[in-house]
């Protein structure tokens, strides 16, 4: 509890030293947790304060493995695995009805 007191604390004191020097910094960055968008701006949104209207959202390309190898790799673990079943029907003296 007194760790995230101190967490939001840290965070206020972020935001107060952000804020002061808000004139200093270029105001076209909205991918952080807080930015400043100018008034002008939020009138033409009719006051809508949400952050995700004003928000940048960043995306990180995902790459998948070609779908004919990601077949393979299944293909390869399901025959692990009925080869570890077979031996545990062994170690256990259990017959397999097929």
């Amino acid at each position: 509890m007194i760790n995230a007191k101190i967490s939001r604390l840290r965070r206020l004191e972020d935001i107060i030293t952000q804020f002061k020097s808000r004139y200093d910094q270029p105001g076209d960055d909205r991918k952080g947790q807080y930015f400043f968008v100018p008034k002008a701006e939020i009138v033409d949104q009719e006051y809508d304060l949400s952050f995700s209207k004003y928000k940048e959202d960043v995306f990180d390309e995902v790459q998948y493995e070609e779908p004919a190898h990601i077949l393979i790799k299944i293909n390869e673990l399901e025959l692990e695995i009925q080869q570890d079943i077979k031996k545990l029907f062994v170690n256990f003296n259990i017959e397999k009805n097929d």
